[in-house]
């Protein structure tokens, strides 16, 4: 297996690793920095785009722009050369001013978007799941998060949701909700054990999930039966969330924030996003 870093760049909250097929780039973003970032898989043409506020997530729409999830609300973007951008706010969070930011989001079959929201102290049950259709129209799904992350839609699965943190009445792990189940509440599908947080969820072209594991060094994969494949353990803390390419590559975006330096110096890359190939 060889682990290296994509680009010398480290961020603070590297997060929302996504593999556009289309453009045949690595996009993710920078929570703490308000950045969008997009690169080919060398590295070597690199391209960003400041927010005016915390980014949860940049994810690309049928019609060439893409979601983007502000501390305050739900934009559409265009993002064009030389790091312009043009926005068009879609929707409000509504809650008041530092309280709620969005965290996660992936997309739907149709192009619809699911997205989470979470509390900015990490503790107040305040993040919610929420549902995006392809006109910006809004339906909320679940309500009672503190670090909502995810969502991923998996065709076997339905609604993958994770909850970071936990609280009395939601247990840190995840949570599945059927499309086809006719009272529509989510049920645990993985329960975490380990001393890190599960953090982004994604797929991969094979159906299996994968998990980012914030404050640990190890991304976990899964089968869609909730059965673990493999841990593989990094040269780096906190990775978020793991972007699979169709050639085997992962893309792991990662966080160098509360990081000491001398843990930083046991774990190189941290803040850095990885590139892993040969894992298999």
């Amino acid at each position: 297996m060889q682990i290296t870093p994509l680009h010398s760049h480290s961020h603070t909250l590297g997060e929302g690793a996504f593999w556009h097929h289309e453009q045949q780039q690595i996009w993710w973003v920078d929570i703490i920095e308000k950045k969008i970032y997009a690169s080919d898989t060398d590295g070597k043409y690199l391209r960003s785009w400041t927010m005016p506020e915390l980014i949860g997530f940049a994810l690309p729409r049928p019609d060439g722009r893409f979601w983007v999830g502000l501390q305050s609300g739900l934009h559409i973007a265009e993002l064009l050369d030389k790091g312009e951008s043009r926005l068009e706010r879609v929707d409000h969070l509504g809650h008041p001013e530092g309280e709620v930011r969005f965290n996660d989001a992936g997309l739907g079959p149709d192009g619809s978007l699911y997205a989470s929201t979470m509390a900015m102290d990490a503790e107040s049950v305040l993040g919610s799941m929420l549902y995006y259709d392809a006109d910006g129209n809004r339906m909320t799904l679940a309500d009672d998060f503190v670090i909502g992350n995810g969502p991923l839609w998996h065709p076997q699965l339905g609604l993958l949701m994770v909850e970071t943190v936990g609280h009395e009445g939601r247990a840190k792990g995840i949570y599945a909700r059927h499309p086809t189940a006719p009272d529509a509440v989510d049920t645990p599908w993985f329960m975490w054990e380990w001393d890190s947080s599960p953090d982004g969820i994604s797929i991969d072209p094979l159906g299996r999930i994968w998990v980012g594991g914030y404050g640990g060094h190890t991304i976990r994969q899964f089968s869609p039966a909730g059965e673990l494949l493999q841990a593989i353990d990094l040269p780096a803390l906190s990775p978020t969330k793991i972007a699979a390419l169709p050639d085997g590559r992962l893309f792991v975006t990662t966080a160098s924030e509360n990081v000491p330096d001398e843990q930083k110096e046991q774990f190189p890359l941290t803040g850095k996003v990885l590139l892993i190939s040969d894992y298999q």
